[in-house]
């Protein structure tokens, strides 16, 4: 799934927090009904449940979950409905409906009655799995692909975990859900993974991961996190000493406005992986923070560092300067010109820091360059809609 730059900029030029806000509460307050969506599962000789969706928006480029946030500490499990069966020739893919319409929004209501119900969340990351996926034996995706999950998980102020710091990081306790959910249709965890390129040494936040409970979450789904095959811990490294192909894979741009090459965190960007994006819904100072900024984090420290402005990009020792373009500078300021002058939203702001239009402009190419090298499986973004977010 790739968009062309010309589409993004547009698309990102279009986003203004207000109405969209406007719209979600519209969308959310008048729900209509939708298809049922009647996954197959693999072979067992327990009943499959019934799943339904719930309703539907056909406007343009994301995959919404409405799940309420946040969270006490405990590890939650649940028992899967479907019997974990994963063997060589096995496949999987996305159900038929969401698959015959990749111009769609799907928007999926739950029944989380407050934001600190870490069952409840569990259990509607749980389902969701279990209604999206489709086993099968003739065609899809190997289910000895990596699952490559991206959520967001940046700097928290040590707030990741608490109630006060909803609408932060995508809820630890949907993710938790989803990937049981995902095990009980026969992914195996050995083969799934959860990174970020901030958690190295000298990335945005480290130290933070304790506040996220993520590490438990890691811990108790048994999923590939914080650890390499080298036993080697993420937060112990930088990319001086990181290992191609086993802990960074890099990719070159084909057309790169910004970049020559970008380092990303393994298994991202890794053949044979599958990419799942599950972003969170939340404000930020260029507008909005969603799919494509969530990706960012795929990253090494510092080509993660979208949001930095040019000034601080050419103070990078030579060694890190070699993996962007040489003439960066002129070719953001000609699109900048370009894009001012058809009347990008917010382009007109003065300055070059990441939300003034010259910023913003800079983030969106390096934005560019990192999709054009990136397959995405499916994105969706789990959100809260009663809370003021905060974060990247």
């Amino acid at each position: 799934m790739k968009m062309k730059r010309r589409q993004f900029l547009k698309m990102l030029g279009l986003i203004v927090i207000s109405p969209l806000l406007k719209a979600c509460d519209a969308i959310f307050g008048t729900p209509t009904a939708t298809p049922t969506l009647t996954p197959t599962f693999p072979p067992t000789d327990t009943p499959s449940p019934t799943e339904t969706s719930t309703p539907l928006s056909e406007t343009p480029t994301e995959t919404l979950t409405e799940t309420p946030t946040e969270t006490p500490t405990q590890t939650l499990t649940e028992t899967p409905t479907q019997t974990p069966t994963s063997v060589a020739g096995e496949f999987f893919s996305l159900h038929p409906f969401i698959e015959a319409h990749p111009e769609a929004v799907f928007i999926k209501r739950t029944n989380v009655p407050v934001k600190t119900d870490a069952q409840a969340k569990h259990s509607a990351g749980f389902e969701f799995a279990q209604e999206i996926f489709v086993y099968g034996t003739a065609a899809g995706i190997p289910l000895s692909h990596k699952i490559a999950i991206k959520a967001n998980v940046t700097y928290t102020e040590g707030m990741g975990n608490t109630a006060a710091g909803i609408g932060i990081v995508t809820d630890r306790h949907f993710i938790e859900g989803l990937i049981e959910g995902m095990k009980g249709l026969g992914f195996q965890a050995k083969d799934m993974y959860l990174r970020e390129g901030n958690w190295l040494k000298n990335g945005y936040c480290p130290t933070d991961l304790m506040y996220t409970g993520y590490e438990e979450m890691a811990e108790a789904t048994g999923i590939n996190s914080l650890y390499f095959p080298s036993g080697r811990r993420i937060t112990d490294l930088t990319l001086e000493n990181l290992q191609e192909g086993t802990e960074v894979i890099w990719k070159e741009p084909p057309d790169g406005v910004v970049f020559k090459r970008i380092g990303y965190v393994a298994p991202y960007n890794q053949a044979d992986t599958w990419l799942f994006n599950i972003s969170k819904f939340k404000a930020h100072g260029m507008g909005m923070t969603l799919c494509a900024k969530n990706l960012q984090g795929m990253c090494v420290s510092p080509h993660v560092r979208f949001c930095e402005g040019v000034d601080a990009t050419l103070k990078h020792p030579e060694h890190i300067l070699k993996d962007f373009q040489s003439g960066l500078v002129d070719r953001i300021t000609k699109l900048h010109a370009q894009h001012l002058a058809v009347g990008f939203p917010r382009w007109d702001r003065p300055g070059g820091g990441y939300s003034s239009g010259y910023g913003m402009e800079t983030w969106a190419q390096r934005t560019c360059d990192s999709l054009s090298v990136t397959n995405i499986g499916l994105n969706v973004i789990e959100a809260s809609t009663d809370v003021t977010a905060m974060g990247s």
